[in-house]
């Protein structure tokens, strides 16, 4: 039979711990879901388990950490880790663990699943040593384990500039910095400059690692598009145009990036109503400032509901675990909103530096959009071209190209391909990605055994 609790947190990143704290104080019963084997998310990933080094290494924003991660395990709630949740149906919430089928229940589900890297579909990604900048983030943080030199980075993003730190810090050759932006972003920035310096030290922490990556000894390369790939003499070579000039550097590891955005598979699942970030071109769960979405009973926080960073992800957590014990008469309005005042205030400082870094980092809708030969769907390995002559034969909407085309049917279920195949319609078909059905998520949301499904059925029924 399904295990029930007051509220079912799926996520043990900095919202999921924040909320579980703050609902079980107010005495709920908080089962808490995560994939990975302990906390942290992310951002914090094997924070528990970190040398101290790499600790160091990585600073105060990573170690903050630690704190979050020692007060969840000092509340009552209930942690199942390597647990993976593929399907979530009528307050019922399915995990696959360790190959064990499991359901838990609950009026109150609380979506903390953060944010994804956005695939950077070009010519060649699919080579050995191209990676994600967040990638190459997480093995460092997982193992210490750092890049073959000398490193090409490309891209656009708070991220990448961090990479090319970490590079520095670390004493890795760059063979050049390949950014996708344009001054035009920096310029258009400006105006949000005022608002921004309500968090003065985090906004010269942001302006430190742009200088660094601009007083880099490689090449640094503005307004880069048309970037290729390939494989030469052991090396990658990588071929780009900046302006009407042609450029080319060889490397052993290529880093891309194009920003992160909030992974909603789940709330999509669940029918919640998403807006269209037209900024920063990612689609994102409708919510009040408590997190609860458009269906009762379903919140969103963190990066998963719009991406804000791990301290914001944190103080929407406890906004969020308050709501679920107001709505639970564990607590009155007026006791949740004394509680919360002082977290608002917060969140506003946190979140003021957004519309600066939304618009300094802003993807330019040309450069997400892939060339004919480059495979968009790895799984199935279809090329952009492939799509295109599909959309030219009138089938215009994502799910429509996947009936032909079987994209987004592979392992990732179309978690690397979805975000290109929007960008591609949008430009044939000259429209908005936010006026594009995007895809119909069913369950399974990841890969589970028949034998798993049909013992979860039965315990249900």
């Amino acid at each position: 039979m399904p295990v029930y609790s007051d509220i079912v947190i799926i996520g043990a990143g900095p919202a999921g711990m924040s909320a579980a704290i703050a609902a079980t104080r107010c005495g709920l019963s908080v089962t808490v879901l995560d994939r990975q084997s302990a906390v942290g998310g992310q951002i914090y990933r094997n924070i528990e388990h970190s040398s101290s080094e790499l600790q160091n290494f990585l600073g105060k924003h990573y170690t903050h950490g630690l704190s979050i991660a020692e007060e969840f395990h000092s509340c009552p709630a209930k942690l199942i880790t390597n647990a993976t949740v593929w399907s979530i149906e009528n307050g019922t919430v399915n995990v696959s663990c360790n190959g064990a089928a499991m359901s838990f229940c609950s009026t109150h589900i609380i979506i903390a699943s953060g944010a994804v890297e956005r695939p950077v579909a070009v010519s060649g990604w699919t080579l050995p040593n191209v990676m994600g900048a967040g990638a190459a983030d997480l093995l460092l943080k997982d193992s210490g384990l750092t890049l073959d030199a000398p490193v090409i980075v490309y891209g656009n993003g708070p991220l990448l500039l961090q990479s090319v730190v970490h590079l520095q810090q670390l004493d890795i050759p760059i063979a050049g910095i390949l950014l996708t932006a344009s001054y035009r972003n920096f310029i258009s920035s400006l105006p949000c400059m005022p608002q921004a310096l309500m968090r003065p030290t985090y906004l010269f922490e942001g302006m430190h690692m742009f200088l660094k990556t601009l007083g880099s000894k490689a090449p640094v390369f503005f307004n880069v598009r048309d970037l290729s790939l390939s494989h030469e003499d052991k090396q990658l070579m990588a071929s780009f145009s900046r302006g009407r000039k042609s450029h080319s550097l060889s490397g052993q590891t290529v880093l891309l990036h194009e920003g992160v955005i909030p992974d909603t598979r789940l709330t999509r699942l669940t029918g919640c109503l998403h807006d269209w970030n037209s900024l920063q071109r990612y689609w994102y769960p409708r919510t009040t400032c408590w997190g609860e979405t458009t269906q009762q009973g379903v919140y969103t926080i963190g990066d998963g509901a719009a991406v804000y960073g791990a301290e914001a992800a944190a103080l929407q957590g406890t906004l969020a675990g308050l709501e679920c014990a107001r709505s639970l008469k564990k607590i009155t309005k007026k006791e949740r909103d004394k509680k919360a005042s002082a977290t608002f205030r917060k969140l506003k400082k946190v979140t003021s530096t957004k519309p600066l870094i939304d618009t300094c980092f802003a993807p330019i809708p040309s450069k997400l959009v892939p060339t004919d030969e480059t495979i968009v769907c790895r799984c199935e390995e279809i090329t952009a071209g492939e799509i295109r002559k599909t959309i030219a034969q009138g089938f215009l909407t994502p799910d429509g190209i996947k009936s032909q085309l079987r994209t987004g049917m592979g392992q990732c279920q179309g978690r690397m391909c979805e975000q290109a195949i929007l960008e591609i319609i949008a430009q044939e078909c000259a429209l908005e990605p936010e006026s594009i059905p995007t895809y119909h998520i069913q369950p399974p949301i990841f890969p589970v055994s028949l034998g798993e499904i049909a013992r979860t059925d039965a315990s249900s029924n």
